[in-house]
């Protein structure tokens, strides 16, 4: 019977996409029941492949030519529909971060010049629009950015700015970012995106590879890109300063010779050892002991994240002098050196593995 409806919609959504608006909120409670075949062969229908765009619409009324030309020299890119209104007689006000921003695109559009006055003979290729039929397939039913800063606004109406100010600040600094929902509930009463509850209960990565879910992802992946750098950063400066630590150690370096800067270097590497073990812990609570250790990256984080902090410490008790440094050493333990060389190299790899991750996009989140 799900197999007649899924056909009778997905036939019928060649006309109109609001037949699908039923199926796409109903696509995780297949997953539920396990009815996920029934997901598999949906994403191979007609009205996923053939469904185009609109004639009333022309790509010139939708895209300017720089996007256009964006849209020409990549052969698969989500197109997402600028829904505001042009503003008319705009007050240009002058700012420094606008200012740079446009220094940053005219340099940018300056070097396609270049490089496109190679390629002018060639012909681009014609841009073709599908429209994927899955209406609010990655809306949640979460507040709002606006609603839950009004939500917020209300529970502390009784305290000063200033004190709240003082929380947010330490919030930001010491306390990551929480999961807004639990994980165990996937059914229809979890406020997530159908999306995001497809991704969390599909086993298998098959659903992956077709070009509607490739859009859906690449469509959300952005924000998600922005959201996970700021842990790659601090990872990476994680990485850095306990690299230099390393390399303090082996040449004997002094306080006066690192011009006072080793005793910050030694406070940001465990401040950052402590926000990125807040993240970890974060997810542990989130997916579970079980799920969370079964996950062979998770215990390889762990482990990049613990060998430095461990052979740091013992370092600075047995090495660090707060007046001198590491100038004090007399001798230099070769096993030491051996074990930060070999821990240096974890991170190495945890540091590839972070940066292929931020490059290939949302897909590898899965497949990993």
């Amino acid at each position: 019977m799900v197999g007649y409806f899924l056909d009778y919609y997905g036939n019928n959504a060649l006309e109109h996409l609001g037949w699908m608006v039923t199926v796409s909120r109903a696509l995780p409670l297949l997953y539920v029941h396990n009815l996920n075949h029934y997901v598999e062969d949906l994403f191979y229908k007609e009205c996923f492949a053939d469904k185009d765009l609109d004639n009333n619409y022309a790509i010139d009324d939708l895209l300017s030519n720089e996007k256009i030309a964006e849209f020409q020299q990549s052969e698969f890119k989500a197109f997402k529909a600028n829904t505001k209104l042009k503003q008319i007689n705009i007050k240009h006000v002058f700012t420094l971060k606008q200012f740079l921003a446009d220094c940053s695109n005219r340099c940018l559009n300056f070097l396609k010049e270049l490089v496109d006055n190679d390629n002018k003979e060639i012909k681009p290729p014609p841009i073709i629009l599908r429209v994927v039929p899955l209406p609010n397939f990655t809306v949640n039913d979460l507040p709002t950015q606006k609603l839950q800063e009004l939500i917020d606004d209300i529970k502390n109406l009784n305290r000063s700015d200033f004190l709240m100010f003082l929380v947010n600040v330490f919030k930001h600094i010491f306390v990551p970012r929480g999961y807004r929902v639990s994980g165990e509930n996937l059914g229809e009463s979890n406020p997530l995106s159908p999306l995001t509850r497809v991704v969390k209960l599909d086993q298998d990565v098959s659903i992956f590879d077709n070009p509607a879910m490739e859009a859906i992802i690449d469509f959300k992946w952005m924000p998600t890109w922005i959201h996970f750098s700021h842990s790659f950063i601090l990872f990476t400066l994680y990485a850095a300063v306990y690299s230099y630590l390393c390399y303090a150690y082996t040449i004997q370096l002094s306080v006066e010779s690192s011009h006072n800067f080793l005793l910050p270097l030694i406070v940001y590497f465990y401040y950052a050892a402590y926000y990125l073990f807040s993240i970890e812990l974060k997810q542990l609570r989130h997916y579970g002991f079980k799920d969370y250790l079964l996950d062979i990256y998770n215990i390889f984080d762990l482990i990049t994240l613990f060998t430095p902090v461990i052979l740091m410490t013992v370092c600075l008790i047995t090495n660090f002098e707060l007046q001198d440094g590491f100038g004090d050493i007399n001798v230099i333990e070769p096993n030491l050196v051996i074990l930060m060389s070999f821990s240096v190299l974890l991170i190495w790899c945890e540091f590839v593995s972070r940066s292929i991750y931020l490059e290939g996009g949302g897909v590898d989140e899965k497949t990993k």
